[in-house]
């Protein structure tokens, strides 16, 4: 009779707290994406933002959006290494092995 034991406000509250969960699961993945993608900081400062994130993780969080949070989206756009091919075309291969020229 597990359908007894819990009411519906318990049930609310647990996928409350599991959406929430998934959203700070969700939210260290791309700040610690985006602390390694920056090209603007230092190994060191890399290092210092990602022990404050993960040994603090709702301050160092909140602290890195207000500090470093304006230019997540920028450099999310930025190309990286796998825009070009071995080459040095840009391009590269779609899944099926065709080539695909970018501007």
């Amino acid at each position: 009779m597990i359908v007894g034991v819990f009411g519906t406000g318990q049930v609310a509250f647990s996928l409350l707290f599991f959406f929430g969960m998934v959203l700070i699961v969700w939210l260290m993945i791309r700040i610690f994406a985006d602390i390694f993608r920056s090209t603007d900081l230092s190994g060191l400062a890399k290092a210092l933002w990602s022990l404050v994130v993960l040994f603090i993780p709702i301050f160092g969080a909140i602290a890195y959006l207000v500090v470093r949070g304006a230019g997540m989206g920028d450099r999310v756009d930025e190309p990286s290494g796998a825009d070009y091919s071995r080459d040095g075309i840009p391009g590269g291969y779609d899944w099926a092995g065709a080539r695909v020229m970018t501007q």
